[in-house]
């Protein structure tokens, strides 16, 4: 998923994540438990941010964040803490 213009800028210790969309369906088949709820790609980070960069998918705690609604997108602004790891 690439990203050229992010229309936020992360507070300190927050990340931006773009959740994924949970893969519920293909074709007729239904995956109830296919994708992870809490996944997605890190598009920023604030300055203070070390351990993660722009880019890398992570799973993050259930009810953590707050959701921000841009346009048709909606971005989950996180704490650096409520991060339980990166994606490889």
């Amino acid at each position: 998923m690439a990203r050229t213009h992010i229309p936020l800028l992360p507070a300190l210790g927050r990340v931006i994540v773009i959740p994924d969309t949970p893969i519920t369906k293909v074709g007729s088949l239904v995956l109830p438990r296919a994708t992870p709820k809490y996944l997605g790609e890190i598009v920023a980070v604030a300055p203070d941010v070390e351990d993660v960069a722009v880019g890398q998918r992570v799973i993050y705690a259930r009810n953590v964040g707050v959701e921000i609604d841009v346009g048709e997108t909606t971005y989950l602004s996180l704490r650096e803490s409520d991060l339980l790891g990166v994606v490889p």
